[in-house]
C-alpha cells in the first residue's frame, strides 16, 4: 500500500518562502521556464503562481494567464500576480526590457535551435547546391537558367547570389 496524499495546499504551502518581497518557489521548478509547479498526487500538475491566484483570489478566467509584476518566475505571491492576455504578457514583457533583440535574440545567442538551410524543413536546395549555383553565376551563368536548373525563381536565385538567402552558407 502507497503512502498516504498529501493535500495540495498543504504540499503547496510547504514549499512556499515568505520574504518581505516575493514569497518563492522552493519546490521543483518545471522546465526551462523557472515556473514552480506541483502534483496533486496521480493527478495533473499545477503551475505554483496559478494556484497560488486560485487559492488567494479565485478561478482563473478562460483566455488568461496569471502574470508576474515582480518578474520572478518563482514567485507565489498573490500581490505580484495578475490576470491578463498572451497579448498583456508580451506587450509587459517588451514594456520592462525583456524582449530579446538584436545580438540577444535566440538566433545569436542559440543559433543551434535556429532551423537553417537544409535543417529547415522547406528548404528546397543543399550548402553544395547553393554554392554551385553562387559558382556558375559567377562563371556568367543566367538567372534564368540557375532559377530553371534548381526549380527556383529569378528572384531567389538573386538573393542566394548576392548573399540575402543562404547568408549562412557564404
Amino acid at each position: 500500500m502507497g503512502r498516504p496524499l498529501i493535500p495540495l495546499a498543504e504540499k503547496f504551502w510547504k514549499h512556499v518562502r515568505k520574504t518581505d518581497g516575493c514569497w518563492l518557489w522552493t519546490g521543483a521548478p518545471c522546465g526551462n521556464h523557472g515556473y514552480g509547479h506541483l502534483k496533486s498526487g496521480n493527478g495533473p500538475f499545477h503551475m505554483a503562481h496559478r494556484y497560488s491566484w486560485e487559492i488567494h483570489v479565485g478561478p482563473i478566467p478562460a483566455g488568461l494567464q496569471v502574470l508576474h509584476r515582480c518578474d520572478v518566475p518563482l514567485c507565489v505571491r498573490p500581490s505580484h500576480l495578475f490576470l491578463g492576455t498572451q497579448a498583456d504578457n508580451i506587450a509587459d514583457k517588451v514594456a520592462k526590457g525583456r524582449q530579446a533583440r538584436g545580438e540577444r535574440s535566440g538566433r545569436y545567442t542559440k543559433p543551434e535551435r535556429t532551423a537553417r538551410g537544409e535543417r529547415h524543413g522547406m528548404a528546397k536546395l543543399t550548402i553544395a547546391q547553393v554554392e554551385e549555383i553562387r559558382a556558375k553565376r559567377n562563371a556568367g551563368a543566367l538567372l534564368s537558367d540557375l532559377a530553371a536548373e534548381y526549380g527556383l525563381g529569378k528572384s531567389q536565385v538573386w538573393r542566394i547570389v548576392r548573399g540575402q538567402s543562404w547568408s549562412h552558407a557564404a
